[in-house]
């Protein structure tokens, strides 16, 4: 009689079950490190338009001025900001940081280990040249140098530890 009953149930095995829990372990383990680097990308292709407003306020700030600014409050740029710290802006995503000596904006993303500098007018930097910006990240960390390449930025050259990536 539990014979009989044991053909007539219907289910799957435990083999079945766990070749099926290892399939979906392998496609997290691929899908996870691929959005991870798509959300950080999304992230930073939404700072551009920002980045690129706050060099040219800054670059217009310099026309007017003959100085450079580091006090965003002196630009036409409304960018809210969580507190300062010299050149500092602190922000939900990282911080923006303004040199004494340029129109660069530089902006470092929270927990990517991402360096995004843009720079217009006629100054050369050491990393690129006018009218590019740069993205500069730990040359060991693949993460980051993946992110820059997703962003379309061209591999350049490693300097002091540091892979630096040009937008053209």
């Amino acid at each position: 009689m539990k014979k009989e009953k044991q053909k007539n149930c219907k289910g799957f095995t435990l083999l079945e079950l766990l070749v099926v829990v290892i399939i979906i372990g392998i496609l997290a383990a691929i899908a996870i490190p691929q959005y991870q680097v798509a959300t950080k990308v999304a992230k930073i292709k939404g700072l551009y338009p920002t980045m690129r407003a706050l060099v040219e306020a800054r670059t217009n700030y310099r026309l007017i001025h003959n100085v450079w600014t580091t006090n965003m409050d002196d630009l036409d740029v409304d960018v809210p900001y969580n507190r300062k710290n010299g050149n500092y802006y602190y922000t939900d995503w990282g911080w923006f940081m303004f040199p004494n000596d340029s129109n660069a904006v530089i902006y470092e993303v929270n927990n990517t280990d991402v360096e995004l500098e843009f720079r217009y007018g006629y100054y050369m930097s050491s990393y690129g040249a006018k009218n590019q910006g740069t993205c500069i990240v730990d040359a060991n960390n693949n993460q980051a140098n993946k992110i820059c390449e997703k962003l379309g930025a061209v591999y350049k050259n490693v300097i002091a530890g540091r892979s630096v990536y040009l937008f053209y």
